[in-house]
C-alpha cells in the first residue's frame, strides 16, 4: 500500500468537500450568508442537518474567495490547528505567509497564542479583498487555548475577512458582544429545516420511487424537515409495497429515525458492499489503498465510486476522486454495528490500519490506529520513530495526548521517550511532574548496561535537567546533580540540537534566554553548563551555542564589552556552517552592537550588511525584517538614536553607515525636520506603517518606525499611541527587554513634548526592571537625551530604590563620553580585526596570500573584478593600510591567512 504523502492528506482538511450530483440549493440561506457583512457567521445545528452541504453550496456559489479547514479530534493542538488555518488561507488566496508565520507556528506551543495571531492578523490587514475563512465541524475542537485565541482573533479581525463557523454545538467561547453589535449572524436548528416547498422538490427529484403527495406530505412531517432524514427515507425506499410500511415505522427523534434508517439502508445492501462499508468505517479519511488493505478488495476503487454515486454518505474529499470519508453520523452507525457484530474485527482492522499508516511513513494515523484499540506499546514504539518531525512542528499538545494516553492504557515508555516527555512538559511550563519523569529516566539508565543507549540517557537527562534549572531558577538542585557528572557522555542529537529560536532577533527575547532575566544565578548556571559541555566535546552543539549567544548577550547588557565580544567569533562559525538563522542573526547583531558601542560605525554597518546577504543567501527571509530594523536604526543618528556610543553630546554629526557601509548624508540633527530620499527609503524598508496595528514578531520594525518618526520631529502622539499598544504585549510575553525598551522611548518622547512627570513616571518603570537586572547599556545608548533625562529625575525625584542605580549609571555616561572620544583615535586590535572583517573579505585575503591576481580571485569567488577591488579598498580600511602588500604584512601578523 502507497498512500500519497502527507501534504495530500493536508490539502483534504483545506478543500471544501465538493458537491453531490443534484443537490438542492438552500437559495433562501445562501442569499443570508452572501448578504451579511458581519464578522462572524454561525451555522450551530446537530449532526445531518446539512451544515457542509450548505457551506459547499455557497462555496461553489460565491465571488468571495473561502478558505476552508476541516477539523477533526487531532486538531486539538493550538499549532497544528492554526497550522492548518495558514495553509488554508495561503491555498485559496495565494498570500504565502506561511513562509513568514511559519517560525512564530514553532513557537507557539511555548509563547502566547496572542503573538501568533497578532502576527495572523497583520498578515490579513495587508490584504486587498474580501475573504471568508471556513471553520467546519468546529465541535470537535475542546482545546480552551484554541477557544482563546479563536475569539482573540475574531475581535480584531480586519472589516475585509469574516469567519463562518459550523458546529454541532453552541460556539464555545462568547458571542453576545458581537450579537449585540449586530456583528453576527446566526443560523440554528430551525433556520436549516427544510421547507414544504423544498421538501417537495426534493422527493421529486431524488426518490427511486414515484410517491404520491400523500407520501410526501406524510414523509415531509415526519421527517420535520431535517436533512439527514430526508435522505435517509429515500434511501429506504426500495419497492412500492414496503413504502406504506416505512413511512409508517419511520417515526421518532431524529436519533431513532437515523438509526432505523441506517440500518434499513444498509441491509439493503449486497453483503460484500456490507462488508466494505463495515470494515472501512475505521478510517477518519481513505483511499482505494487503504480500503484494499483492510477489505481485501481488489475492486476498492470502483466500490468507492459506486458507493459516491449511491450517495451511500461518502463525502469526497478532493475533486480527483482519491480521498474519500463517511458521513460522521454513518460513520458512527457503522462503527457501532462493526463492534456489535465483529468485535475481534474492530481491533484487527485498526491495528492493520495502523501498520499500513506506518509503512507509507504516515506515522501521526499509525499512532492514532494504534491507541483507538489500545496497543500502547506499538504506539510508543511508533511515537519513539516519530517524536523529531512532531517536536519541529511544535505540536507539544499532540505529544502531552499521545504521551498520557499511553500510559494510560499501560504502555511503557522507554527512556528516551520518558525524557522527551519531561523536556515537552518543562517547555510549556508544566514543572510539577518533570522530577518523577526524570527519576524514572535515570532508573532505567542505571539499569543498563555500559552502551551508547545508557550514555545517551545520561546525556540526554543533563540537557532536561539543565533546561528544567533554567525555566525554574532551582540552580542549587541543578549544581548539586551537575558535579556528580564524570562520564565521557555522547551529545544525543535530538536533544542537543533542538532549535531554540525561530522568531527573535536576539536570544535573550526567547523562553530559553529568560525573556531578559539576567542575574548572577544565570550567569553562574551558564557558565557551568558550557564548561561540561567542553569536557565531554559538545562545544559546537547548537544548545551549547545558544546558551554562549545568551551570556553573550547578557555581557553586553552589563557593559562588559571584551567580554561578549569574545563569545562572538565561535557562536559566529557554528550558525553558518550549521546554518542556523536563529542562531546566527542574533550574533551578528550583538557584534553590531559592540562595534557600535566601540564608536565602529563602519564595521557595524558591514556586518550587518553580510549578515543580510547571507540571510538572502540561505533563503531565510523572514530574518530579513529585524535585520534591516536594526540597519534603520543605525541610520539614525546616535545622539537621538537607539543603539550605539560615541555621543559626546553634538548631536550633529556628518554622516553615519548607510545601505551599502558607505556615508549616507542629509540626516538632520535634533529637532530638525528636514527629510531626504534617505530617510524615506529607511522608512519603507521597515514594512509597517504608524497606523498598522504593532505586533510582536516585527517588533523591532515597530521600534525602528518610532525611532524615526521620533528623529524626524513628527507627531509624537502617533509615536505614543503605538507604543502604548506595544506595553501590553511585552507584558503578556514577560519579554522584560520589550517593556524597558518601550518604557524607555515612552520617557525620551513624552520629556520632549514637555511632560516631564509623565517621563518620570515612564523612566521609574524602566528603572525599575533595569535595577533588578543590572541593565546598562539600553540606558547608555540612547545616548545624550537619557543622560539629561537621569540627570534631570535624580535632581527632581525621591526615589530611594533607584537612586544609587541612577547614580552608576551617570558615572558610566561620563566614562563612555571619556573613551568613546579616546576609542576613535585607536585602531583595531588584533581580535577585533579579525572579527571586523566579513567571512568573505577574509577569503579574499587569502587569496592574496595563495598570489592569486584580482581576475583569479573573481572566478573562485564567482564575483566581478569590480567587486574584488571594492572588497579589497574595505579591507584596507579596516586593517589601516593602504596597498596589497602592508595588507599580507598585516593579515600575517594576526592570522588571517591560516585555514
Amino acid at each position: 500500500m502507497n498512500p500519497s504523502h502527507n501534504s495530500t492528506l493536508l490539502l483534504t482538511k483545506i478543500l471544501h468537500p465538493p458537491l453531490r450530483d443534484h443537490s438542492l440549493p438552500r437559495t433562501q440561506l445562501l442569499q443570508q450568508i452572501t448578504l451579511g457583512s458581519n464578522k462572524l457567521a454561525a451555522i450551530c445545528a446537530p449532526a445531518g442537518c446539512g451544515k457542509t452541504t450548505l457551506l459547499s453550496q455557497w462555496v461553489e456559489h460565491s465571488e468571495r474567495p473561502a478558505a476552508w479547514v476541516s477539523l477533526d479530534e487531532r486538531d486539538n493542538d493550538a499549532a497544528r490547528f492554526w497550522r492548518y488555518v495558514v495553509h488554508a488561507i495561503d491555498q485559496t488566496w495565494s498570500v504565502s505567509s506561511s513562509a513568514r508565520l511559519a517560525p512564530l507556528l514553532h513557537n507557539l506551543s511555548y509563547s502566547s497564542d496572542s503573538s501568533f495571531i497578532d502576527a495572523l492578523l497583520h498578515e490579513l490587514h495587508a490584504l486587498k479583498f474580501c475573504g471568508e475563512l471556513i471553520l467546519d465541524d468546529y465541535h470537535f475542537i475542546g482545546e480552551q487555548t484554541i477557544h482563546d485565541s479563536m475569539s482573540y482573533f475574531i475581535t480584531y479581525l480586519p472589516a475585509n475577512i469574516r469567519v463562518i463557523i459550523a458546529s454541532r454545538h453552541e460556539l464555545p467561547f462568547s458571542t453576545a458582544r458581537w450579537l449585540l453589535n449586530g456583528e453576527m449572524m446566526l443560523l440554528g436548528y430551525h433556520d436549516l429545516l427544510f421547507t414544504k416547498a423544498e421538501m417537495e422538490t426534493f422527493y421529486k427529484e431524488t426518490s427511486p420511487l414515484p410517491l404520491g403527495a400523500a407520501h410526501i406530505q406524510q414523509l415531509a412531517k415526519l421527517t420535520e424537515g431535517w436533512a439527514a432524514g430526508l435522505q435517509l427515507s429515500t434511501l429506504s425506499l426500495h419497492s412500492p409495497q414496503v413504502v406504506e410500511q416505512a413511512i409508517r415505522q419511520f417515526s421518532g427523534k431524529h436519533h431513532q429515525v437515523s438509526d432505523y434508517l441506517f440500518h434499513e439502508v444498509y441491509e439493503g445492501q449486497p453483503q460484500h458492499i456490507r462488508k466494505f462499508l463495515l470494515y472501512t468505517s475505521v478510517f477518519r479519511r481513505m483511499s482505494k489503498e487503504l480500503c484494499q488493505a483492510v477489505t481485501g478488495a481488489a475492486d476498492s476503487e470502483a466500490l468507492l465510486l459506486l458507493l459516491q454515486r449511491l450517495n451511500l454518505f461518502i463525502v469526497p474529499l478532493d475533486a480527483q476522486n482519491r480521498w474519500f470519508r463517511y458521513h460522521h453520523l454513518f460513520a458512527e452507525f457503522l462503527q457501532n454495528r462493526l463492534k456489535q457484530d465483529e468485535p475481534t474485527q474492530w481491533e484487527a482492522l485498526h491495528q492493520i490500519a495502523s501498520d499500513c499508516f506506518a509503512a507509507a511513513g504516515l506515522l501521526d494515523d499509525a499512532i492514532e490506529h494504534a491507541l483507538q484499540v489500545g496497543n500502547a506499546q506499538q504506539a510508543a514504539e511508533l511515537l519513539d520513530l516519530h517524536i523529531l518531525p512532531v517536536l519541529q512542528r511544535g505540536e507539544f499538545a499532540t505529544l502531552n495526548h499521545w504521551f498520557e494516553t499511553i500510559v494510560a492504557q499501560g504502555g511503557l515508555l522507554n527512556g528516551r521517550l520518558l525524557l522527551l516527555q519531561a523536556f515537552v512538559l518543562v517547555v510549556t511550563g508544566n514543572y510539577d511532574p518533570v522530577e518523577r519523569l526524570l527519576d524514572k529516566a535515570a532508573d532505567i539508565s542505571r539499569q543498563l548496561p555500559p552502551s551508547i543507549e545508557r550514555d545517551e540517557l545520561v546525556s540526554g537527562l543533563f540537557f532536561v535537567r539543565s533546561n528544567l534549572a533554567f525555566s525554574t531558577g532551582a540552580y542549587e538542585t541543578w549544581f548539586s546533580y551537575a558535579e556528580k557528572i564524570h562520564e565521557n557522555i555522547p551529545e544525543d542529537p535530538v536533544f542537543y540540537h533542538f532549535n531554540y529560536n525561530t522568531n527573535e532577533p536576539f536570544v535573550r527575547r526567547t523562553v530559553f534566554g529568560l525573556k531578559g532575566m539576567l542575574t548572577p544565578e544565570v550567569e553562574h548556571i551558564g557558565g557551568k553548563i558550557t564548561s561540561i559541555m567542553h569536557k565531554h566535546g559538545w562545544q559546537n552543539s547548537p544548545f551549547n551555542q545558544y546558551i554562549y549567544q545568551s551570556l553573550a548577550e547578557g555581557f553586553y547588557e552589563w557593559n562588559r564589552l571584551e567580554e561578549c565580544e569574545r563569545l562572538l567569533p565561535a557562536i559566529e562559525r557554528v550558525a553558518r556552517e550549521g546554518r542556523i538563522p536563529g542562531l546566527f542573526v542574533p550574533n551578528r547583531l550583538t557584534y553590531a552592537r559592540v562595534l557600535l558601542a566601540q564608536g565602529k560605525k563602519d564595521g557595524a554597518g558591514e556586518v550587518v550588511e553580510e549578515a543580510l546577504e547571507w540571510i538572502n543567501e540561505q533563503g531565510e527571509y523572514y530574518w530579513l525584517g529585524p535585520l534591516k530594523a536594526f540597519r534603520v536604526m543605525m541610520n539614525l543618528h546616535q545622539g537621538q538614536g537607539s543603539i550605539g556610543a560615541g555621543d559626546t553630546g553634538d548631536t550633529r554629526q556628518a554622516g553615519h553607515t548607510g545601505h551599502t557601509g558607505k556615508v549616507a548624508h542629509g540626516h538632520t540633527g535634533a529637532g530638525d525636520t528636514g527629510y531626504t530620499e534617505q530617510a524615506e527609503a529607511d522608512k519603507q524598508a521597515l514594512g509597517v506603517t504608524i497606523t498598522d496595528r504593532p505586533t510582536i514578531h516585527k517588533y523591532m520594525s515597530f521600534i525602528a518606525l518610532v525611532r524615526w518618526y521620533d528623529q524626524q520631529g513628527s507627531n509624537s502622539t502617533e509615536q505614543l499611541q503605538m507604543l502604548e499598544m506595544m506595553k501590553p504585549q511585552g507584558v503578556r510575553e514577560r519579554c522584560l527587554i520589550s517593556i524597558t525598551e518601550v518604557s524607555i522611548l515612552q520617557a525620551i518622547i513624552t520629556s520632549k513634548i514637555g511632560e516631564p512627570r509623565q517621563a518620570a513616571k515612564y523612566l521609574r518603570e524602566a528603572l525599575n526592571i533595569g535595577r533588578e537586572n543590572n541593565y546598562i547599556r539600553c540606558f547608555l545608548d540612547e545616548g545624550l537625551r537619557m543622560k539629561r533625562l537621569l540627570e534631570q529625575y535624580a535632581a527632581d525625584r525621591d526615589d530611594s530604590a533607584n537612586s544609587s542605580y541612577v547614580r552608576h549609571l551617570l558615572t558610566l555616561f561620563a566614562e563612555q563620553t571619556s573613551t568613546s572620544q579616546e576609542t576613535n583615535q585607536l585602531s583595531y586590535s588584533a581580535a577585533s580585526l579579525r572579527l571586523a572583517l566579513t567571512p568573505k573579505e577574509r577569503e579574499i585575503i587569502y587569496q592574496i596570500g595563495q598570489g592569486a591576481s584580482n581576475l583569479e580571485i573573481a572566478r573562485t569567488l564567482h564575483l566581478t573584478v569590480g567587486s574584488v577591488k571594492v572588497y579589497l579598498n574595505r579591507v584596507y580600511g579596516k586593517l589601516g593600510v593602504h596597498s596589497r602588500t602592508q595588507a599580507l604584512l598585516k593579515a600575517q601578523e594576526i592570522g588571517l591567512l591560516e585555514r
